[in-house]
């Protein structure tokens, strides 16, 4: 099996789980993926590194030829229920 598919199925057994998806929301959050402004060295490393978990987990696009998954990944984040603004 290739290695890039070996990788990416472990990453979906580990994160595939609720409690694994609830580990990962942990670890997005702490590496800022969900911050407004990524303003520091430091804090653009961990923006991308939490990208790249992402794209091992088969759920980020890695380049153009996959544009077709980030517009699931959209419509997956466009269907989650938000705050109105006050």
């Amino acid at each position: 099996m290739e290695p890039r598919v070996l990788t990416k199925r472990l990453y979906r057994s580990v994160f595939g789980t609720p409690e694994g998806q609830r580990v990962l929301a942990h670890m997005l959050q702490d590496m800022g993926f969900f911050a407004d402004n990524v303003n520091t060295e430091e804090q653009m490393i961990l923006f991308n590194y939490a990208k790249t978990i992402l794209r091992r987990c088969g759920v980020f696009p890695d380049d153009q030829k996959d544009a077709p998954k980030m517009e699931l990944v959209l419509q997956q984040l466009f269907s989650m229920p938000y705050e109105e603004e006050k």
